[in-house]
């Protein structure tokens, strides 16, 4: 299911469903957005909102797709619109109704923002590791070439 679907008269043009599909580009952020969706079935349980068998079934699901994804497993449909809507159909052909109870009080932009500052703290990680290295190095270098001469410096 398409996320506009029932809500016009007419499908979508296939020229905006190409122009609004990020599929391609958000598959990036599925790590981040499974840990963030264990993150909320755990808050929902916590609310009241699911039962104890229903976030775990939840979490094992999205544990089990996280998997098969990163196993190349699994094969995006045309109708995934972005991650998020791949992530729901495929825990909700594993689990049933629960899984589409996961988006419960959490919007889209919600589930974007959440992705995405994960994946920017991820990337931070790594970036920091190699300046922490360049600046070894450039001290090393530094060190190493002191007592050459350059001209006009």
């Amino acid at each position: 299911m398409k996320m506009w679907d029932g809500r016009f008269a007419k499908p979508a043009d296939k020229l905006m469903e190409r122009f609004n599909n990020s599929l391609p580009f958000d598959k990036e952020l599925l790590e981040e957005d499974i840990a963030g969706s264990i993150a909320w079935a755990h808050a929902l349980h916590t609310a009241g909102v699911l039962s104890a068998a229903e976030s775990k079934d939840i979490v094992t699901g999205l544990k089990a797709v996280l998997k098969d994804c990163l196993d190349g497993k699994i094969e995006f449909l045309p109708t995934d619109e972005d991650i998020h809507m791949a992530v729901e159909r495929l825990l909700t052909e594993r689990i049933g109704e629960a899984g589409a109870r996961l988006h419960t009080g959490r919007s889209r932009n919600d589930q974007i923002a959440t992705d995405f500052r994960l994946h920017v703290m991820k990337r931070l990680r790594g970036i920091g590791g190699l300046v922490e290295e360049l600046q070894k190095v450039l001290s090393a270098r530094a060190e190493a070439e002191k007592e050459v001469i350059i001209p006009a410096y």
